[in-house]
């Protein structure tokens, strides 16, 4: 356990997390075992001020079990940039709450991140056509059963970007 100023930090199972925690902060991948990992039991074991936060993807929380916690006052809170259907439909009650605050997904986004990813395509564009290899953060490698081009070794011509 860890103490920074006069917050305490800890790491600890879904059950006790949710019962001690004023703050949870979900950051699950959405997989087969983590869809709805957060749900009606979570939200019941959550203390009364408890305030939620999902940045990972939106249906790893039960969202009707999450509207009927707020509804009810069982958690004071929810701080969303994931939903479970995206784009939130405009009936969504979420979108009328007062204690929850919606915001995009977009956490990547800074200047520096935009114009980075710019030049690495227009690099592996080069990659391609000027020295006949796959580009370096080839996505689609499903490419290679069809185009045959030589392994990426890009090393000098992306350290300005790394």
């Amino acid at each position: 356990m860890k103490k920074c100023a006069k917050w305490t930090f800890a790491g600890l199972g879904i059950s006790l997390g949710c019962a001690s925690a004023d703050i949870i902060s979900v950051h699950a991948p959405l997989t087969q075992a983590t869809e709805g990992l957060i749900g009606e039991q979570q939200f019941a074991a959550m203390k009364t001020g408890a305030i939620v936060i999902n940045t990972s993807r939106g249906p790893v929380i039960d969202e009707r079990a999450l509207i009927a916690a707020l509804q009810a006052g069982r958690i004071a809170g929810a701080a969303l940039d994931v939903v479970e259907r995206e784009p939130i439909p405009p009936d969504n009650p979420l979108l009328a709450m007062e204690n929850v605050i919606l915001t995009p997904h977009v956490a990547w986004y800074s200047e520096e991140a935009a114009a980075e990813m710019r030049a690495k395509a227009a690099m592996g564009v080069a990659d391609v056509l000027l020295h006949g290899e796959y580009p370096k953060y080839l996505v689609n490698r499903e490419v290679k059963q069809r185009l045959h081009l030589k392994e990426s070794c890009p090393e000098n011509r992306y350290a300005a970007l790394v």
